[in-house]
């Protein structure tokens, strides 16, 4: 083979002067510096680094150790080294080996060796010394690379740099030794046995000549050749045991180089990849700046959707539905927060504090069962039916006994609640009907909700400063709910707020609290905790707000802590033999034991939960929180983002098959047919509505995780081309996720039998699943190779409403406004988009909208019929306090005893500027708009100019894809300058050709909402709209 580096022999190895030197000195140094070698000479190294032996020159080899069969088979040193070393094809034996050591190469190899330390050299000894192929004291005992040596200072650069001597006296002694060793090594048998014998006997060698024995032996009788072979023969087995002791030391001691080679590298590993993430997080790009939101329905997309679809409806036309309906909510909220703050203080009643009155008895106790029956099944283990009975038992008791502030607030929050779920069932289904044939109606029910209501309130400003206990503390989270799931989550959050202060305060987040207490009051004080914790992540994600309390504010509902209560305070009872006590180590292995167990199915579900919690909390920080974008770079928020998606199918795949949706309902039903309860069918129903909660909270984070990366890949394309990460394939994995559990959330709502307070627990994650499924229909209704995507989604929106609305529309008609709007944007949104569907896929028959309208035409006019009767309340709670007569001075308005006849008052009838105050006084002028039927179109004094947002500024979640768009690199940027323009350039509205005619008509459109903005989105928010007030 012919050589291109270097000189080779047959066997492989290279015969130069520089290479032997560099192998010589890797065994001395136990550093690899032979690769230096040969990166100068150009050829391939034969031998890895850090396996390289001591070598003789290639033409008289040394005895070489096999690794490969020894102790180091199988093993890898380092990544990507081989370890088949290429070794000499010939082995010499040792006394082979000693008579071919003494070679004039050797002696000129010993020669160079010794000359190492020289600093005048000519040939080949300056390729050596360039090569370094020995280290200073100091950079060996520093472990650092040396190099060559200054012929003017005698240093090395390191030694040069920290001014220190510069010496060789390690090497010095390697040296020494390793010669009196090879002279030990290379003696004939003849002088090793003489040195033996001056060992053995010492006397002998002082007294005897050495030759004078010698040539005693070197006789040729029989004896004396025996006796020499003998010796030879001792000699030899010497030698043999001595050179294989040697070759496992010399094993040993390259394994201890290999292994302290390969923690250098790791070190180094280590330190680079810290480093590297400090360079990321300063100097790698970052995304564009942007504050995403959980937003999804905006004014944007609503123009976004009309123009998309090529609806040749005026935009009049287009909104009237929606404008009505939200005017009639704002009216509808605006009253009722009028009642709130002016009807709840004492100081409207006589100077004796007169409160409403409650109903009887036996009203009020069914009222608290229905409660018990409905809604606790979203507040289980806050309060037990016993519990709310006993209060009402003590309330209407005639011992006199008086019920203290924090049981008047729970009580009134009790029946107010009970008096709503009633209202639901007596409207759905008279089997609740029982022998006291309680069956009272719709107005007397609101009037029980409204008094009580007004009660609570009164309760709630005198108890919200100062914590009183776990009663006001029970009673907020109940307050909390019927807020979020009546009026709006804004509200509900700042109940919720006062509630976790309160929780702290009686510091129900620190373990050490329930110490002292029995299990029974530690159970419930844990679920209040769970309650306060999971809630606020919940509204933190709803509202894009950062969450009142962190994980770090807290050691409770971790892995550990639910072990140590299912071990310490459960176990004990279901476990009789200690073996089998003992043999539970983990939080896994007791939730299977307690989960066969109904009375603790709460406890085992509510873990589930706060795992799935964990992650929500993450995805808030990593992709909303307001210096998410600041703080880490385009390819980490990427990498935290895919750990997040990962964390959430891991924990769908970990749930027992308790949780799963597939086998909850038989598990659940199995477990409660075989335990005695009170009420199993109730448990059943409560325990089966946790766990569907538990899955559309899952589907929902996946949702909301997935769109923000979608948003997040188009805002930030600049950046596709120095990420690491596969962009096309992120983008097609996260798009079609946020479809997919979408779709999952629709079949599930469809398999939910009829239930009102189970539809108000998951209505915001079912509406979420609507628009995001009626959004990406609109972006691809016109792509043919969607079809059939396009009609399997259009299929599931058209059962669902079925679902939703009912047979004949039996729920279609509820009092509770935010699920009327949300049957009103269903209903308008799917008109719209089969008639678009029915047009392009059939242009023989007309598509016939008419059913659509009746419905919205008929939930308008209940839902004006709720707001009317909520003026009235108002109206007569006025008369009744002797406030209305305050309210008529200096007005030429008469009110009649009967209330306002508002019917023929038209929008002239009042000033130009909107005169709704909720922080002023109440006046004959805002009573008269409340009661009209007149939209609120006007924004200039609700909305100053300097809130109102652009075209462009929209910060919602579904990403907005024109028919051009790839799903591999989706081509939209984020800049505020054309958002909108390539999206609406359709050939239905192609006369938009430039980008300020699109913002004239988006204004023009935007102003024909109530107050100039869309204040519902998938739930209302009321209170900021009233916040812009000034």
């Amino acid at each position: 083979m012919e050589n291109q580096g270097g000189d080779y022999s047959p066997n492989g190895f290279s015969n130069s002067a520089s290479n032997m030197n560099a192998v010589f000195n890797n065994e001395i140094t136990g550093r690899s510096d032979i690769s230096n070698v040969n990166h100068q000479t150009g050829t391939p190294r034969l031998v890895p680094e850090t396996q390289i032996w001591s070598m003789p020159v290639p033409d008289q080899l040394m005895t070489m150790p096999n690794r490969e069969n020894t102790h180091m088979t199988g093993s890898t040193v380092g990544p990507n080294i081989p370890m088949n070393v290429a070794y000499p094809n010939t082995i010499y034996s040792p006394t082979e080996h000693q008579s071919q050591f003494q070679t004039p190469q050797n002696r000129d190899i010993s020669t160079m060796m010794e000359h190492t330390n020289s600093n005048d050299m000519s040939g080949s000894g300056k390729n050596l010394k360039k090569r370094v192929s020995k280290a200073c004291d100091h950079c060996r005992k520093r472990k650092i690379r040396c190099d060559e040596v200054d012929q003017q200072t005698k240093k090395c650069s390191n030694c040069i740099k920290f001014q220190l001597p510069c010496t060789f006296k390690h090497r010095d002694e390697i040296l020494k030794k390793k010669r009196k060793l090879e002279i030990k090594h290379h003696a004939t048998p003849e002088e090793s046995l003489q040195t033996s014998n001056s060992i053995s006997n010492p006397v002998a060698s002082s007294s005897v000549p050495n030759s004078g024995r010698f040539e005693l032996l070197n006789g040729n009788s029989p004896l004396e050749s025996n006796i020499i072979d003998k010796v030879s023969n001792i000699q030899n087995n010497l030698n043999k045991k001595m050179n294989s002791k040697i070759e496992k030391l010399d094993r040993k001691m390259s394994y201890i180089i290999d292994s302290v080679a390969r923690l250098e590298w790791l070190l180094d590993k280590a330190v680079k990849k810290q480093e590297g993430k400090y360079k990321e997080k300063n100097n790698l790009p970052k995304p564009a700046r942007k504050i995403y939101s959980t937003a999804l329905l905006t004014a944007q997309k609503l123009y976004w959707f009309k123009q998309s679809l090529g609806v040749k409806a005026s935009n009049e036309e287009f909104l009237s539905p929606i404008s009505e309906i939200l005017s009639i909510s704002l009216k509808w909220y605006a009253t009722q927060m009028k009642k709130f703050m002016d009807l709840s203080s004492p100081a409207f009643f006589s100077s004796e504090i007169i409160l409403c009155s409650l109903p009887p008895k036996q009203q009020a106790k069914r009222l608290l069962e229905n409660f018990h029956a409905t809604l606790l099944s979203s507040v289980t283990g806050i309060i037990s039916l016993k519990e709310c009975l006993d209060l009402a038992e003590k309330y209407y008791s005639e011992s006199g006994e008086k019920l203290t502030y924090p049981e008047h607030l729970l009580l009134n929050v009790c029946l107010c609640s009970g008096a709503s779920a009633t209202q639901s069932i007596v409207r759905g289904d008279s089997k609740f009907l029982r022998k006291d044939r309680y069956d009272p109606t719709s107005q007397e029910l609101k009037k029980i909700e409204n008094v009580a209501l007004l009660n609570a309130m009164y309760y709630y400003h005198k108890l919200s400063t100062i914590c009183s206990g776990t009663r006001t503390l029970q009673a907020l989270l109940l307050l909390n709910r019927y807020f979020q799931l009546t009026y709006d989550t804004e509200l509900a959050n700042c109940i919720l707020g006062t509630a976790i202060r309160l929780a702290v305060d009686m510091e129900l987040n620190r373990k050490s609290s329930y110490k002292s207490l029995d299990f029974e009051e530690a159970i419930r004080r844990r679920s209040m905790w769970w309650h306060c914790f999971c809630t606020d992540k919940l509204y933190s994600l709803m509202l894009s707000r950062p969450p009142i309390v962190g994980e770090r504010d807290m050691d409770m509902l971790t892995d550990q802590n639910y072990y140590e209560v299912i071990k310490t305070n459960i176990l004990p009872d279901l476990i009789d033999k200690k073996e089998d006590l003992d043999k539970i180590t983990d939080v896994n292995s007791a939730l299977n034991v307690v989960v066969n167990f109904c009375q603790h199915i709460s406890l085992f579900i509510s873990y589930y939960v706060s795992k799935l919690v964990s992650i929500e909390s993450k995805i808030y920080s990593t992709c909303f929180a307001v210096r998410s974008t600041l703080d880490l770079s385009f390819d980490a928020m990427l990498d935290k983002i895919k750990d997040l998606n990962d964390s959430l199918n891991n924990w769908r795949d970990n749930l027992h098959v308790s949780m799963k949706l597939k086998s909850y309902k038989q598990y659940l039903s199995v477990l409660y047919a075989q335990k005695s309860q009170e009420n199993p069918a109730l448990s059943f129903e409560i325990a089966c509505s946790r766990v569907l909660n538990c899955h559309f909270r899952a589907l929902y984070s996946k949702v909301i995780l997935s769109m923000v990366t979608t948003s997040l890949l188009i805002d930030n394309e600049r950046l596709y081309k120095g990420s690491r990460h596969d962009i096309p394939q992120l983008f097609i994995l996260f798009s079609s996720q946020y479809l997919n559990a979408s779709k999952e959330m629709l079949l599930l709502f469809q398999g939910i039998n009829y239930q009102a307070h189970m539809y108000n627990e998951v209505m915001y994650q079912f509406s979420t699943a609507v628009f995001v499924l009626f959004f990406y229909v609109v972006d691809n209704i016109n792509d043919l190779k969607k079809k059939g995507e396009v009609k399997e989604i259009i299929d599931i929106l058209k059962k669902s409403y079925d679902r939703l609305v009912g047979e004949n529309d039996e729920q279609l008609l509820f009092d509770n406004v935010k699920w009327n709007t949300l049957i009103v944007f269903y209903s308008h949104f799917l008109k719209y988009v089969l008639q678009r569907y029915h047009a392009l896929n059939d242009s023989t028959s007309i598509f016939d909208s008419k059913p659509y309208d009746e419905t919205i035409t008929k939930v308008i006019m209940h839902s004006r019929k709720i707001k009317d009767e909520t003026v009235d309340q108002l109206i007569m709670s006025l008369k009744s306090y002797g406030s209305l007569h305050s309210l008529q001075k200096g007005n030429e308005a008469d009110l009649a005893d009967d209330g306002l006849n508002m019917n023929d008052i038209s929008s002239e009838d009042f000033a130009e500027e909107a005169p709704i105050n909720l922080f002023g006084e109440l006046s004959v002028e805002i009573l008269k708009l409340l009661k009209s039927h007149s939209p609120i179109s006007n924004f200039g004094d609700l909305s100053p100019s300097s809130n109102r947002k652009g075209i462009s500024d929209d910060s919602s979640l579904y990403p907005i894809r024109s028919d051009l768009t790839s799903l591999v690199y989706p081509i939209h940027s984020s800049d505020t300058g054309d958002t909108l323009s390539s999206d609406l350039e359709t050939p239905e509205n192609s006369n938009f050709n430039s980008d300020s005619g699109i913002k004239e008509d988006f204004e023009a459109f935007r102003a024909l909402l109530p107050l100039g903005k869309l204040i519902y989105d998938r739930d209302y928010s009321f209170v900021n709209t009233f916040r812009d007030y000034e």
